[in-house]
């Protein structure tokens, strides 16, 4: 899934479960990409709450530069 955000697509990844009350929002750590990172993470989260993660506008399927200015 992807979401629009100034002219580039940010891939997000969006687990949830059936009458859910809390969602969390999981921002990876340095070269954190959800294809390759996410699984286990989202494995282990998954009971407690939905969980929405994303890469990084430059990384992962994310389009656009990878900069400190991209992330504001």
């Amino acid at each position: 899934t992807y979401f629009e955000h100034s002219g580039r697509q940010i891939a997000v990844s969006i687990g949830t479960r059936p009458n859910s009350e809390y969602i969390i929002i999981y921002c990876g750590g340095n070269a954190f990409r959800v294809d390759q990172d996410g699984g286990p993470i989202l494995e282990s989260l998954s009971p407690y709450a939905d969980v929405v993660m994303f890469d990084y506008s430059g990384i992962g399927r994310s389009s656009g530069r990878s900069s400190v200015a991209n992330l504001k």
